[in-house]
């Protein structure tokens, strides 16, 4: 298996030159308007920013619940026991090792089309902590989790940025509020998401939403349920 791997991407690397694809390690910064000096990005900023994030959710709940899914979260509660009953655990768990390599490239691409230019140096650990962030605070164990750590983390991660350039002004300007500050602050943001992973991790270690699914089904269920006429 692996000398297959090493040779399919020997292939890969020998078929299509990086450099020729993108500057290698110089990176890259002409895509403007959807359109690159190579190739062109079929999907408009519109469309990226709106509905192909829902229909990634709705495929990732999809998945979630298909016979794939199913079998892939038996066997990462028990392997010995989803071995038992007939599932074949190193092939649940590569289809969806593929398909997330196919979300996470594609969200990739729709990215370097919003920041419109980019180099081997974007993707290091600030965008890891981010992503890790995410999913600690959300939870990794639904895909409601996901999405809720995603909207939390980006939308204090702006609001951080923006209040630690509002108090690095008032630092600047000498005012009786700057005063308190006896440093320039620097990376505020990271240090306070850093601050509520740790007790998200202490107080619910499966995150936000504990590793349930919010949705239509779940709140639809629970009308239902209390509209039943107690009985006794």
């Amino acid at each position: 298996m692996t000398e297959r791997l090493t040779l399919s991407e020997a292939a890969v690397v020998t078929a299509i030159p990086p450099v020729t694809l993108t500057p290698g390690d110089h990176g890259y910064s002409e895509v403007i308007g959807g359109r690159t000096r190579t190739w062109t990005l079929m999907v408009p900023a519109q469309i990226s920013s709106g509905p192909l994030p829902l229909v990634v959710v709705v495929v990732g709940l999809l998945f979630r619940e298909s016979p794939v899914g199913l079998r892939l979260r038996a066997a990462r509660d028990d392997e010995d026991a989803a071995a038992s009953i007939g599932i074949h655990i190193a092939w649940v768990r590569w289809v969806s090792w593929v398909a997330s390599i196919f979300i996470a490239g594609a969200a990739g691409a729709l990215w370097a089309h919003f920041i419109t230019t980019f180099s081997p140096t974007a993707f290091y650990i600030s965008e890891t902590f981010v992503i890790v962030a995410m999913l600690i605070i959300g939870g990794s164990g639904s895909v409601s989790g996901a999405v809720i750590g995603a909207v939390l983390v980006t939308l204090s991660s702006e609001w951080l940025r923006r209040l630690e350039g509002w108090l690095n002004q008032h630092r600047s300007d000498g005012t009786l509020l700057g005063q308190l500050i006896p440093l320039e602050l620097r990376g505020f943001a990271e240090i306070v998401i850093a601050i509520a992973m740790i007790i998200v991790l202490i107080k619910r270690p499966a995150g936000l939403t504990g590793g349930r699914e919010i949705g239509l089904g779940g709140l639809w269920g629970r009308a239902k349920k209390g509209r039943e006429p107690t009985r006794g």
